[in-house]
């Protein structure tokens, strides 16, 4: 076998090894390991027969080389490959087209600039086992690609900028068109592959650094997601703090007079100045402090959270009516249960609190929380005057002036959705903005025993 044909398998070895890199996560065991080994086989098996099957189709057809035909070559590879990552990866749908683009660019760009420079060996250097080692050499270069992208792990964001996605899709389009001109006979011009060369190149590079561009733009939204999470979960600890702060200096001051009081009505009660006393007695109990606690709905940390949001409510002059049945355990992190309905309560009450401004006064909040199937459903209803709702690259769009750091809620709350393997929904009805969330209480638990 001569290195000419070494290359063929080894083209073709690095190909599929660099989608196997894909789907590769430490097997659990031995059987587990020998199907990873069979699959990365059959991908190469596939890729190996695609390159010879091209090879002689091209050799049929009078050309000595199969990159007479490259896009049809270049597409049965990104093809095969992304039926294997979809059938045995695990990665969202927009990674996946991530994927489908970046190694068709790879596939594209390093096959073509490996053909360039193998012609430009062969011209100055010598033909035959040194162009095929140059060919050779520059398809390497695709693992360390393929590494840096799994590194950059796009699966963790929710939503990935649509632009970025599209300008990745212009940059295949312009290596297509690149590969269907290079195809056409230009004789032995060095100068006409050097300019081929700077042009997969420059294309190649620029795709390269929007996937590094693309994953920095979600990294920073990420951020900023959770620092508004952080935000408001600090804010609701805030005014729980402030509320029991203000209840505890209140119940002080009633202490210190407590004994002063009871003296002073059982003088009235002795002289019987019944009267007096009804009278005094409803004046004492309207300076009581603001209860804590206004509902037990049979789970701790979802009371804390809602009597918290309900005093919040109330000084707006906001009503909340609502209808309670939640387990005493839950099997989801308090944090998240804090942040969920503190983002979903927080955006009922400053709707109302716009509604209310513009003299809308019968402002009412409706919440139920209760246990369906295996699912623990919560819906808010709060009045609206919208007529649509205006949805963003990160959940609805808020009308709020600073937009860079609101406008996060409801893909807060998605997203903690998701992480429960539940949904959130959100729609207008008869003037009504309706938000329904259902975290999987079985599936959770599950989970958490394993």
């Amino acid at each position: 076998m001569n290195l000419i044909d070494f290359s063929v398998f080894f083209e073709s070895f690095v190909l599929a090894f660099s989608w196997f890199l894909f789907i590769w996560k430490k097997p659990k065991s031995k059987i587990e390991l020998v199907k990873k080994i069979v699959v990365f086989f059959a991908i190469f098996a596939l890729f190996l027969f695609v390159r010879i099957f091209f090879i002689l189709f091209a050799n049929f057809w009078g050309y000595e080389e199969v990159y007479a035909i490259p896009i049809v070559s270049y597409l049965s590879y990104t093809g095969i490959g992304y039926v294997f990552v979809r059938c045995f990866g695990k990665h969202k749908k927009t990674t996946n087209l991530l994927i489908v683009s970046m190694m068709f660019a790879s596939v594209c760009a390093l096959n073509s600039v490996g053909g360039q420079l193998s012609f430009l060996t062969g011209l100055y250097i010598k033909s035959g086992m040194p162009e095929a080692f140059a060919r050779a050499v520059i398809i390497v270069f695709l693992l360390p690609v393929v590494l840096y992208f799994n590194k950059l792990n796009f699966d963790e964001y929710d939503f990935i900028p649509v632009r970025g996605v599209l300008m990745l899709i212009i940059g295949d389009a312009v290596l297509m068109a690149l590969s269907a001109l290079e195809s056409i006979p230009y004789g032995r011009d060095g100068v006409v592959f050097y300019i081929f060369l700077l042009a997969f190149f420059g294309v190649y590079l620029m795709m390269l650094s929007e996937i590094i561009a693309l994953s920095a733009m979600c990294k920073e939204q990420l951020a900023v997601m959770r620092l508004s999470a952080e935000k408001q979960r600090y804010a609701a600890e805030k005014e729980l703090y402030s509320a029991t702060e203000s209840s505890l200096h209140d119940l002080r001051a009633i202490r210190h007079d407590l004994k002063n009081q009871y003296t002073y009505m059982g003088i009235l009660l002795k002289e019987k100045r019944y009267p007096e006393l009804s009278e005094y007695f409803e004046k004492l109990t309207e300076n009581l402090p603001e209860q804590l606690h206004y509902v037990d709905c049979g789970n701790i940390a979802m009371n804390t959270n809602l009597n918290m949001m309900f005093m919040k409510a109330k000084r707006e002059g906001i009503e909340v009516e609502h209808q309670l049945v939640v387990p005493p355990v839950l099997p989801f992190a308090d944090a998240d249960l804090c942040t969920l309905m503190s983002n979903l309560l927080d955006n009922a009450i400053d709707e109302c609190k716009r509604l209310k401004k513009n003299g809308k006064e019968d402002s009412i909040i409706y919440l139920e929380i209760k246990p369906q199937g295996s699912y623990l459903v919560i819906t808010s209803v709060n009045p609206t005057d919208k007529s649509e709702l205006k949805r963003g690259s990160h959940g609805l769009m808020t009308t709020k002036k600073d937009k860079k750091i609101h406008g996060y809620g409801t893909d807060i709350v998605s997203k903690i959705a998701e992480k429960y393997n539940g949904l959130a929904e959100f729609d207008l009805s008869d003037g009504k903005f309706i938000a329904k969330v259902m975290l999987d209480i079985i599936d959770t638990e599950e989970k958490g025993k394993k």
